[in-house]
């Protein structure tokens, strides 16, 4: 074949071939494009679903759950105080009686606040508004009593509707928001999580595609390595790492909050409510005559008591310092002391279970007492804060409570706040993240480090 013809063929070659880059490179833009806005809608469904997770567990369902305890709580420190009334012989201006009318008003409180957060419908507002109607009822029933003087009969009325209709209702309301935040923050703690694992194989793609790109264009055109390319292929795996980065903080933020801080704030709520119940069974024992009801008050308040702690909490203070799971499965206390998660928990919830058992111990003895129709000296041991008094050993208990309380409901703020700071850098990084690959093949291909203009 003639030399002529051959550097014919072989110019046409090159042309043709010459005429395929700018294809070429227009296929790798059009595939950037495609995979940057999948990226985009991987790492948005991230953002939201851990933005949602947050939402969920600090403004929808956990504030809800702690309100219905609240209203327990209330409910049952208003019983409480109410049978020490009866108890004690108290005018309607002893401190009792006060006690009583500032937590009625209180639980109605709490009961208007949730009702202007109802979430869930019909699944809220059916509990909140039974529990209205039995507590006007509730109240009248009290009215009687103390009409009459402690009148057994409408005692015992009350007590089976406070303990039957009322608190459970209570108990209704705060278990659907329970449930709705538990099956939510597995929910969306696995949809984060799936859209994060999509953003990850999205940005790999797109880290390959660019080192492509590289190596297309040195190969092709025997230039070096494009710093325009290389700059934004680091600047994506940057961001994207501070973009993955911040999501795994929220997780922990949120396991923080959650799984730590307010499981333990829900268990130490329920605590406090069937710890004001108890209480005032003991109170009724101590006003019953002696027959069927008393028996039936006594083994209400052992079944009130165990919901709290199985068995008798230790009294020496070293028992506490050691292997804390064999607290585990003892109740409500218990429970708390087998999760024990930041400074200072732990002393304070073992100051709590030590005042328990001291409470137990004074109205057991209180009970002999009144069993030996020694009734006076039950009163004497039962009623007033002087100390080794059940009141006082029961005062030192709610005291230690609230304690061990705030320290869980400041971890419980603590990781929130920190979640939000943190959920507010992430769209930046997912911005960056997104961008720079963009960027990169925009002015990379266009720039004097890479191919004339295609």
């Amino acid at each position: 074949m003639p030399t002529r013809q051959v550097v014919s063929i072989a110019e046409s070659v090159l042309l043709a071939t010459r005429h395929l880059v700018p294809f070429q490179l227009r296929l790798r833009r059009r595939a950037a494009l495609a995979l940057v806005l999948l990226a985009a809608v991987a790492g948005l469904g991230a953002w939201l679903s851990v933005r949602d997770v947050m939402q969920t567990v600090g403004r929808d369902a956990a504030p809800s759950i702690i309100a219905a305890q609240d209203i327990r709580t209330a409910l049952a420190d208003a019983h409480t105080q109410i049978v020490n009334v009866l108890l004690a012989g108290e005018s309607d201006s002893g401190p009792s009686a006060l006690a009583f009318r500032q937590s009625i008003a209180q639980a109605n409180d709490h009961l208007v606040s949730a009702a202007q957060n109802i979430t869930y419908g019909e699944e809220e507002r059916l509990p909140i508004l039974a529990t209205m109607g039995h507590l006007a009822e509730y109240q009248r029933l009290i009215g009687r009593t103390l009409a009459q003087r402690g009148d057994p009969a409408a005692l015992l009325q009350a007590d089976a509707l406070m303990r039957e209709r009322i608190l459970p209702q209570a108990r209704q309301l705060d278990q659907t928001n329970e449930k709705h935040l538990n099956q939510a923050y597995a929910d969306e703690r696995r949809l984060a999580r799936g859209w994060t694992y999509l953003f990850v194989a999205t940005t790999g793609l797109l880290a390959l595609l660019l080192l492509e790109t590289q190596f297309f264009l040195a190969r092709r055109f025997r230039r070096r390595l494009s710093p325009v390319l290389l700059a934004g292929l680091l600047a994506m795996l940057t961001a994207a790492g501070g973009f993955l980065s911040c999501g795994a903080e929220i997780g922990h933020q949120m396991k923080v909050a959650k799984e730590d801080a307010f499981d333990s704030v829900y268990l130490l709520a329920q605590s406090k409510a069937w710890a004001y119940l108890a209480n005032a069974q003991q109170s009724i024992y101590l006003l019953l005559p002696p027959g069927r009801d008393k028996v039936a008050q006594q083994a209400l308040f052992a079944a009130s008591a165990a919901r709290l702690f199985h068995g008798e909490p230790p009294a020496d203070a070293r028992a506490f310092d050691a292997k804390p799971d064999r607290f585990r499965d003892k109740g409500l206390l218990g429970e708390e002391m087998a999760s024990i998660d930041f400074d200072g928990e732990a002393s304070s919830a073992a100051a709590a279970l030590r005042a328990w058992g001291e409470y137990l111990r004074i109205a057991a003895r209180a009970r002999g007492l009144e069993d030996a129709g020694r009734h006076s000296q039950a009163l004497a041991l039962s009623l007033g804060g002087q100390p080794r008094r059940a009141d006082w050993a029961f005062d030192n208990f709610i005291e230690s409570l609230d304690h061990t309380r705030a320290i869980n409901q400041q971890a419980f703020d603590g990781a929130l706040g920190g979640a939000r700071q943190v959920l507010e850098r992430m769209w930046k990084w997912l911005a960056a993240a997104l961008l720079a690959p963009l960027l990169a093949m925009a002015f990379g291909l266009r720039s004097g480090d890479g191919p004339p203009s295609a």
